[in-house]
């Protein structure tokens, strides 16, 4: 909930500030001497926001038994790489990206089990670690608003759709073979997603977007439509941080390359 808070606020904030920087012409640069589409890289890191901190009890015969779990995030690697597509004096869509991903998605989730039994007043504690590091493999497709804040930087806003699916499954488990509590995300997951960035243009033809991303909504598997992954009882929020570079081509034919409207870039 917390976390749908914060893009609420964020979407919010920035819909205000593209109203206020409103009419000072497209920030997407598209020079007649550029193409306007080319190829773009983005290397980053994931950090799995564990929350949902539970404590369950399980009673049986002269057993009482309760698990306080704890999920913790870790850093893992993210890579996209696909094709951009920019467009001139659109009102709503600056540009456009789409095509694969990497995303290694780590944490664990700590159980601390206390036996109490209630025949003999004994009491046993021990403790249970999941460990995961999990490989996917996907697809996406993005839209994206641009909004100037000078000549060199921008702000970007994108909406998208990715679909994800765990090829490696990697990790460890410790601890007691009575857990009852593990669960695992399911294989091919496609979900709505929310990404903002801070743009400059380092060059003539490379621009440099630094982007925080993380899902928004899961339509498939549709029971809960939560954009979070189940580890254990306890649930992980994908957060993906990247450095996009696009790289902007020459047009010498200048035939396709629309007028540029925009700021005058001063970059050499």
């Amino acid at each position: 909930m917390k976390a749908h808070l914060i893009i609420l606020a964020l979407l919010l904030s920035t819909f205000s500030f593209a109203q206020m920087r409103k009419g000072r012409g497209d920030v997407f640069p598209l020079d007649r001497e550029l193409r306007n589409g080319g190829f773009f890289i983005a290397p980053g890191i994931t950090y799995f926001l564990g929350y949902n901190q539970t404590s369950r009890q399980l009673d049986t015969l002269n057993t009482v038994t309760t698990f306080d779990s704890d999920p913790k995030g870790k850093v893992g690697g993210f890579l996209q790489f696909g094709w951009f597509q920019s467009f001139e004096n659109n009102r709503f869509i600056d540009y456009i990206d789409f095509g694969g991903s990497y995303k290694l998605l780590r944490g664990s989730v700590t159980t601390e089990v206390t036996e109490n039994n209630t025949a003999t007043n004994q009491t046993t504690n021990y403790e249970s670690v999941l460990d995961f590091n999990d490989s996917h493999l996907g697809i996406f497709f993005n839209v994206t608003k641009a909004t100037p804040i000078n000549t060199n930087t921008f702000l970007t806003n994108s909406i998208g759709i990715n679909y994800d699916n765990r090829v490696i499954e990697g990790g460890d488990y410790t601890g007691s073979p009575n857990i009852v509590f593990i669960d695992y995300p399911p294989f091919g997951v496609t979900q709505l997603h929310y990404k903002i960035g801070f743009g400059f243009r380092a060059s003539k033809k490379l621009l440099i977007i630094p982007s925080i991303e993380t899902p928004i909504l899961t339509f498939i598997p549709s029971e809960n439509l939560s954009p979070s992954f189940a580890y254990s009882d306890q649930k992980f929020q994908p957060i993906l941080f990247s450095l996009q570079f696009f790289f902007l081509r020459d047009d010498p034919v200048n035939c396709n390359s629309p007028t540029y409207n925009g700021p005058k870039y001063e970059v050499d």
